[in-house]
């Protein structure tokens, strides 16, 4: 196999040679004419056309070869990018123009193989944390159930007798409302390992977002000092409402956390928008905040694990909708989902929802 050197110099030399062929070719030309020449007025002119041919036949060979030298090279350099745009998934690589495509065909198949090593190792590693993370949410589960349980029993007796001090009550309460909490974190992970899985099924059917919005906001609110705002009007969306929902309880819980102020949940031109004015986000954290066990602030907020803008991003995936985040530091941060994919949907007749 040649190199490219070798090819750029054999295309060279027959370009030369084809440029002597036209000079003898002219020259010929010419001898012929100036036997019929009798004026220099016509010498001038014979020999001016003469050379604008050979002008022209060289730059015509100089284009041709050069056109197909290009188009040998970039019909390798698309092999070579329709292989990476494929991320690899085809089986091998064939580049043969020259010793150097050959060398890159080469490299970018050990390329593959330690990608594919690589990926070999990196699913190990993420199936051997998924698993622990599964177990310790189920191990947890009983014993935190079993917690409050048992605590729910022991308030609800305390509060049948009257010798029983308020501090007492307020010390159970303290241990259910932890109870829960841990729970609840608990749930969130299983829930994070199932849909990081893919082991979770979409339930789809036709539900109003207002009244959704509405009863998240409500239950939110029972335990909330601040107001959640809700300007949402009739929208009818097909998708699976529980995890939809879930999204919803996500986005208004994590602006709770990180703003002292009154939250707003709106939709508007299909956007479905959650609205804080609290610390921000930095600009360099944005594609971060959606990662698991991922904080914006570490040192305040330690009930928060990092995974509710996880769960939201895994949800919105399976839906095919994206989260899009605006935010600046000290002003607050928007989040916004287009709903259009999933709006105004409908059920085959034989599946509507009663």
């Amino acid at each position: 196999m040649k190199s490219l050197n070798y090819i750029f110099s054999i295309h060279i030399i027959v370009l030369l040679l084809f440029i002597s062929l036209i000079y003898f070719f002219i020259n010929y030309l010419i001898e012929i004419d100036f036997k019929a020449i009798q004026d220099i007025e016509s010498l001038e002119k014979t020999v001016k056309l003469k050379f604008i041919l050979a002008i022209t036949l060289t730059a015509f060979l100089s284009i041709l070869i050069g056109n197909r030298l290009i188009s040998q090279i970039s019909r390798e350099l698309k092999k070579v990018e329709s292989y990476l745009d494929n991320r690899f998934r085809d089986k091998k690589i064939s580049l043969n123009y020259s010793l150097e495509f050959s060398k890159l065909a080469k490299k970018i198949s050990n390329l593959k193989k330690k990608k594919l090593k690589y990926n070999a190792k990196l699913k190990i590693i993420n199936y051997q944390q998924e698993k622990l993370l599964g177990a310790i949410s189920h191990e947890l589960k009983n014993p935190m159930s079993s917690i409050l349980g048992y605590s729910q029993i022991l308030k609800d007796e305390f509060m049948q007798d009257s010798n029983v001090s308020t501090i007492h009550i307020n010390f159970l309460n303290k241990i259910i409302n932890n109870g829960k909490r841990v729970d609840e974190l608990l749930n969130r992970l299983r829930l994070a390992v199932q849909l990081d899985n893919n082991k979770f099924e979409l339930q789809y059917r036709i539900f109003n977002l207002a009244n959704s919005v509405k009863n998240v906001v409500e239950n939110l609110a029972e335990n909330e000092k601040r107001k959640i705002k809700v300007e949402i009007s009739h929208c009818e969306l097909y998708a699976d409402k529980t995890l939809i929902e879930l999204v919803i309880i996500n986005l208004i819980e994590n602006g709770l956390k990180y703003s002292d102020g009154d939250i707003i949940v709106k939709f508007e031109d299909n956007f479905l928008k959650v609205i804080d004015f609290g610390i921000g986000i930095e600009e360099t954290e944005l594609t971060s905040v959606t990662k698991r066990f991922y904080r914006v602030s570490r040192e305040s907020h330690k009930q928060s694990i990092g995974l509710g803008l996880a769960i939201v991003t895994y949800i919105l995936k399976l839906h095919n909708l994206k989260l899009e985040i605006n935010s600046k530091i000290g002003s607050g941060s928007e989040f916004s989902i287009n709903l259009l994919g999933i709006k105004n949907r409908t059920l085959p007749k034989e599946i509507q929802p009663i």
